[in-house]
């Protein structure tokens, strides 16, 4: 889905008034505190709360953003400061499918048998 200019313009802002936080494109971004929207919608009264959202929800969905997303990684507040650190439930990256079963000709799933432990 492309993005729209007004996106692309709310995260440039985030950009330029936040440097120590958000990362311009191509640069490795940090992961953000917790609740920043509130923080940035404090300093930044001005924006479309909509639109913050859809810019930050773009901002996280890049690879750049997800691939620094380890658990114990610090997340990152709007000056720059360490606020908390990412939970392993929080953790991204591309996560592999689960295996789809072994059909038999029939459609329906081949069981495999394990064998006990001796």
């Amino acid at each position: 889905m492309p993005v729209s200019a007004e996106i692309r313009r709310v995260v440039d802002q985030l950009t330029e008034r936040f440097p120590n936080c958000f990362r311009p494109n191509g640069e490795q971004k940090r992961p953000l505190k917790i609740g920043i929207r509130d923080d940035i919608l404090a300093a930044m009264p001005e924006v479309d709360p909509k639109k913050l959202s859809a810019a930050l929800a773009h901002y996280v969905r890049r690879k750049s953003y997800t691939c620094r997303m380890k658990p114990g990684s610090p997340r990152y507040g709007l000056d720059g400061e360490v606020c908390g650190v990412v939970e392993l439930m929080h953790a991204g990256g591309r996560k592999d499918p689960a295996p789809k079963p072994r059909l038999s000709a029939s459609g329906r799933p081949i069981l495999t048998l394990r064998k006990a432990a001796a």
